[in-house]
């Protein structure tokens, strides 16, 4: 699954996404129409965005709670977590 984001600016954002074991997020990716930087791990997301390299990240396939973790030392107090599902064409939050 993947959501194609139809964002205004988009030909000016940085968005990064990360490819672990599943390499189908690799797939998703190339049938969106904008650039996505892939990472390998989550240390290197979370880098990214703390050097504000990114504008918004996608978890793909790498571990949640690493990543989780990993911001919530940072900003213990600004992080929640949620996720969107695609229940028979619709979306929830």
């Amino acid at each position: 699954m993947y959501i194609n984001l139809k964002i205004r600016y988009k030909d000016n954002m940085r968005i990064i996404a990360g490819v672990g074991k599943n390499k189908n997020v690799i797939e998703a990716i190339d049938k969106v129409d904008f650039e996505v930087l892939t990472v390998e791990s989550e240390d290197e997301l979370v880098e990214l965005l703390y050097n504000g390299f990114a504008d918004a990240a996608i978890r793909g396939s790498l571990n949640s709670s690493k990543i989780l973790a990993k911001l919530r030392e940072k900003y213990p107090k600004k992080i929640s977590r949620a996720s969107l599902i695609d229940l028979n064409g619709r979306n929830f939050f």
